[in-house]
């Protein structure tokens, strides 16, 4: 069993944060809104993440009206709990398995690679 300081053993995550560890359930980062501030459900795409910024002004060609994409309230509480998780494992282990995992972008990347790198050495 992979050990992290103060001997907390990694085999469990805070219940209230077990969908990090999968990362199929990583919210949809941006959606499309109307000029008229509604929510255009259909035009929800997936992406990933970008270099922060959050509205972005998107011409249509056929009908010429200005549709703003703005990242979604459910991703950016997503990604806060992700960053705090991310700097709870980063802080708890080693600076062996630090230098290891410091590629990784979510929680569940390197909660994934940590596992990997124990099934490996064990």
């Amino acid at each position: 069993m992979l050990e992290v300081k103060n001997s907390t053993p990694l085999t469990g995550a805070p219940l209230r944060y077990r969908n990090h560890l999968d990362a199929t359930k990583i919210p949809i980062q941006f959606e499309e809104i109307s000029s008229s501030g509604e929510q255009d459900s259909a035009s929800i795409a997936k992406s990933t993440p970008t270099d922060g910024a959050t509205l972005t002004p998107v011409k249509k060609a056929a009908s010429d009206s200005v549709k703003i994409i703005q990242e979604s309230e459910k991703y950016t509480i997503w990604a806060q709990h992700d960053s705090v998780l991310q700097t709870w494992l980063d802080a708890s282990m080693s600076i062996t398995y630090r230098n290891k995992v410091v590629h990784c972008a979510t929680f569940a990347e390197t909660w994934e690679l940590l596992n990997h790198i124990q099934t490996v050495s064990s």
